[in-house]
């Protein structure tokens, strides 16, 4: 268990000694109200959460409906029904499997909430399938005609094999992320991997600090870098392709100073999309 790892004062994803506390923020749930602590790895940059999250039942969660980057918006049915950011984000990660991918190829998401990035490849003739743990979103995607199944990963596990697995703000979700990729791995052999995580080292964190909303301590076990994720990854036989920058959705003209300050440094946004290739 991840706690087990935390409780000896080593990295848990590289067994390094050397870490320092980045940042304490409240823990606020239904049941309890706490304070933990953000450490950063100083050998991985990878940083977790101590203590680390509870259970979360994800089957009874619903992110899209709930999040701050949805706001108000209670019908998503296309990438123009988000945020500004939010759309800009998928339209760059759209054009990144087209760079890569041919038409017809094998796309699965894990964690697809209510498909809207699968309904963006299935229209440009990508095989498209999905799997997610909220009987909600999975219920909104499955209405768009998408194949999805309603499960965890990787309690249900595929036959087939993909040329993508996408992993959008899930990696975080994990306690064992190594193991999961590593499980992941077997359904893409010679295929690619792209992971969509927020950079905890963007400028708006830096600026923010507790009061960035992306830290979500009650859930997130990981707050990664892309040189973190490579690290991790490169041991899993993953060769990093490309990394690309994009923000998070942050409203208010503050936020939107610092949303062209970030831009004129594209790896101080505070997400990123990197994509690997297995190479077995």
């Amino acid at each position: 268990m991840v706690k087990s790892y935390l409780a000896i004062n080593i990295c848990p994803l590289c067994n390094s000694k050397r870490y320092q506390p980045i940042i304490r923020i409240s823990n606020s749930s239904e049941k309890t109200d706490s304070q933990v602590t953000i450490q950063k790895c100083l050998r991985c940059s990878n940083a977790w959460t101590f203590p680390s999250p509870d259970y979360v039942d994800y089957k009874n969660e619903d992110f899209h409906q709930q999040s701050i980057s949805v706001s108000s918006q209670l019908d998503i049915k296309t990438i123009s029904d988000l945020p500004e950011e939010w759309q800009k984000s998928l339209k760059m990660q759209v054009s990144l499997i087209k760079r890569y991918l041919q038409p017809r190829a094998k796309i699965l998401e894990i964690g697809c909430g209510e498909g809207i990035l699968l309904s963006e490849l299935a229209y440009l003739g990508f095989i498209v399938e999905g799997i997610e743990p909220s009987f909600n979103a999975s219920l909104r995607a499955k209405n768009k005609g998408l194949k999805i199944t309603n499960s965890l990963f990787p309690d249900y596990f595929p036959e087939q094999k993909f040329d993508l697995v996408i992993l959008s703000h899930v990696l975080e979700h994990i306690q064992n992320p190594s193991r999961f990729l590593r499980t992941v791995s077997q359904l893409i052999p010679n295929g690619y991997l792209l992971l969509i995580q927020t950079n905890y080292q963007g400028l708006i964190p830096r600026l923010r600090t507790k009061d960035w909303y992306a830290w979500v301590p009650n859930e997130h076990y990981w707050h990664f870098t892309p040189f973190g994720l490579t690290f991790l990854v490169n041991k899993l036989n993953f060769r990093l392709i490309k990394c690309e920058y994009s923000s998070l959705v942050h409203t208010g003209k503050k936020n939107k100073l610092l949303q062209i300050i970030a831009k004129t440094i594209p790896q101080y946004l505070d997400q990123f999309h990197i994509l690997f290739k297995l190479n077995n």
